[in-house]
């Protein structure tokens, strides 16, 4: 890959979600996008995501054609010399893609890199006479002070 190569990442969301949550876990996009950008130079990435009611003809016609949506994409890309990597969910994918066997990462294999992981905060324990406080300021009780 060129130091200064411009790439860019197409992302099938559907295929990608169902994927890494039908092996129990969850993808953080930011993550991910981190991991595009700095792996593979990723400049844009652009994702395929959503349902739109108007184009329920079309979503019903792709899923007769089965899985490999970018299919196409892909011989174009590898026509031109440009492919340099398809992302699967897991070793489970369409037999489409068999003949780019040299360009499939699998990101189950990088979970421990990619995995949404809930960072809350743990919030200060609040005592009984903060409870009722609102905006910092104390509750008056009603009794001036002599």
């Amino acid at each position: 890959m060129k130091k200064n190569a411009v790439n860019y990442a197409f992302v099938d969301s559907q295929n990608l979600n169902l994927g890494v949550r039908s092996q129990g876990w969850r993808i953080d996009y930011k993550k991910f996008r981190l991991y595009l950008k700095n792996k593979y130079n990723v400049e844009q990435a652009f994702m395929f995501i959503g349902l739109i009611d108007n184009n329920q003809g079309l979503y019903t016609d792709l899923q007769r054609a089965g899985d490999g949506d970018f299919h196409c994409l892909h011989e174009y890309l590898e026509e031109k010399g440009k492919l340099l990597h398809i992302i699967v969910p897991n070793k489970k994918y369409s037999k489409l893609l068999k003949k780019f066997i040299r360009s499939i990462v699998r990101i189950d294999l990088l979970r421990s890199k990619l995995e949404y992981r809930n960072h809350k905060k743990s919030q200060p324990k609040r005592s009984v006479e903060t409870l009722g406080r609102t905006g910092g300021k104390p509750r008056s009780s009603g009794r001036s002070k002599p």
